[in-house]
């Protein structure tokens, strides 16, 4: 018995063959999770403060870098040696460590603009007074200087 040499057909002339089933396609990927919204601050300085969407899986050095670009754009020279980053507020307990990821800061709460706060200070690169903490530790420790009372005023002496 020979094989045909040509597929069979059907009674219209259409070539006759098996029926492909349709490959499901595999669903659509889930869509990237939405950027976080930042308001930048800079605990010394309000002139540096900004705006900026990072994606959840951003790492706090990203922000880092941005940050000493900005610095060093404004002082002409890379003038940070280290930078410490607090949410929500500037107290020792919201202290983030530097290899934080964006997404697994646990914000408690949006500020004025709508955004989530995220506040940065950090030591200059020459520093005159050595070992001083930073303006952070000393906002959250003494949020409140008191000068001392002026000493009392010595009755006049007779004469």
């Amino acid at each position: 018995m020979s094989r045909p040499t040509t597929a069979p057909t059907t009674p219209d002339g259409k070539a006759k063959g098996k029926k492909k089933k349709k490959a499901e396609e595999p669903p659509p990927p889930p869509p990237p999770p939405p950027p976080i919204a930042l308001q930048v601050r800079s605990i010394a300085w309000r002139c540096m403060d900004f705006r900026v969407q990072v994606p959840p899986t951003a790492n706090l050095s990203e922000l880092k870098a941005l940050i000493m670009k900005r610095h060093a754009k404004a002082s002409g020279k890379d003038a940070i040696t280290r930078m410490d980053f607090y949410f929500d507020d500037v107290a020792p307990e919201k202290l983030l460590p530097p290899d934080t990821v964006m997404g697994s800061v646990g914000f408690s709460r949006k500020g004025d603009t709508g955004m989530f706060e995220l506040f940065y200070d950090y030591y200059p690169h020459a520093d005159p007074f050595e070992n001083r903490p930073f303006a952070a530790r000393l906002s959250a420790t003494n949020p409140e200087v008191l000068l001392p009372p002026p000493p009392p005023v010595a009755p006049p002496a007779a004469s």
